[in-house]
């Protein structure tokens, strides 16, 4: 998936369910232009399951649209397709999945779409980086209508999108980035020449494991192989997680920590999972997004609760999904048109909120104003 390696996923979900890697999709919240794929546009305040096949392992998505993966390595694509943002080749919308091109090689680990923006990026198993959508890093401006390959090289490792831009890992442990640079969402000043364009590295550092372009666009962090936290760009709320609102143009680390497993950057917050299970956020927290039972901004990392069994996490528009070890999925946060999953289609959760009393999730993505996730048998 977009922010997260095979190997997260992989002890995830053998974490509750022996070695359980797919299951059946199950959609849920906004439902604009058929983005939740069970054919119809009518929001979804509670999961509904897409069609009958339970070979899904992982899925993203942005406003409107979503794609997934299933374990025979085919993606499938539903909902808005303005800006050729479903890789069909058309900007016709599609309310039930569809199939992206004949490929079975997608890696069910790096997708990656932006919330507020309208590109995809992600890697096959060889290593290869694929686009397609509005403003891809194929050396030009042009739309990529179809899937569309960035160069030759076969080391990509992990893709991030953002509105107009993204980062991403190679294999050698090295940060790139490319697309829009102000607000210092490079990571490096001055922006390097041709960035906008196409993949540039970010420093001469080969330490870096996994990294999450901001949904807004404005802001990007990161977790070093050591467990070190870094973040960079703007914070108007503080979501870089350093104690001010101060923007940086070079990434910056955030305490002194070494026992951070995965970030997850949305508009203007983030959301992180330590290596003891514990859930932290950071940043905006105007719809209650950061769990905490108020809508105090925050500048330094807080955690969420007190609780040691979270495993997953994933930030939606002013909402936050979780899912712990035991196969159970929480949210809080804004649940306009459902999309908490609750049964409920207005008002806000300030503290998590199980979802359901299902305990066989082993995976979930918040996209924008809907979600989705897998439940594994």
């Amino acid at each position: 998936m977009g922010i997260f390696q095979n190997s997260l996923l992989a002890a995830a979900a053998s974490a509750i369910s022996g070695d359980v890697t797919e299951g059946a999709l199950y959609m849920w919240g906004g439902n604009g232009q058929g983005g939740l794929g069970d054919g119809s546009t009518t929001n979804r305040s509670s999961p509904v399951q897409i069609g009958s096949d339970t070979t899904y392992q992982g899925i993203d998505g942005g406003p409107q649209y979503t794609m997934s993966i299933k374990s025979d390595g085919t993606v499938w694509c539903t909902g808005d397709g303005n800006s050729f943002k479903t890789g069909t080749g058309s900007n016709d919308d599609i309310s039930s999945p569809v199939q992206i091109d004949s490929a079975t090689d997608w890696n069910d680990a790096s997708m990656s779409f932006p919330c507020g923006g309208y590109g995809t990026s992600i890697i096959k198993e060889d290593g290869t980086f694929w686009v397609w959508g509005r403003s891809p890093p194929n050396g030009t401006y042009d739309y990529a209508e179809i899937p569309e390959q960035i160069g030759s090289l076969t080391d990509w490792s992990q893709a991030s999108e953002g509105l107009f831009g993204g980062h991403a890992v190679k294999t050698d442990g090295t940060l790139w980035v490319w697309g829009y640079s102000d607000d210092g969402i490079a990571g490096v000043d001055p922006f390097p020449a041709g960035a906008d364009i196409s993949p540039v590295q970010i420093g001469t550092l080969t330490d870096w494991k996994q990294v999450s372009r901001s949904r807004s666009g404005l802001f990007a962090m990161a977790v070093k192989t050591d467990g070190t936290l870094w973040g960079w760009g703007q914070q108007t709320y503080g979501q870089i997680g350093v104690g001010n609102t101060t923007k940086f143009s070079s990434v910056v680390q955030v305490g002194s920590l070494t026992d951070w497993d995965e970030v997850h950057a949305g508009v203007d917050t983030f959301i992180a999972v330590k290596t003891d299970g514990t859930l932290w956020g950071c940043g905006r927290n105007n719809y209650w997004q950061l769990g905490q039972g108020n809508t105090t901004d925050v500048s330094s990392p807080i955690q969420v609760g007190s609780e040691t069994y979270w495993v997953q996490a994933s930030l939606g528009d002013s909402m936050t999904m979780a899912r712990t070890s035991d196969g159970t999925i929480y949210c809080w946060g804004n649940q306009a048109g459902g999309r908490l999953g609750i049964g409920e289609e207005s008002g806000n959760k300030s503290s998590p909120v199980q979802l359901g009393s299902e305990t066989d999730w082993i995976y979930l993505k918040a996209c924008n104003d809907h979600t989705g996730g897998i439940r594994g048998s």
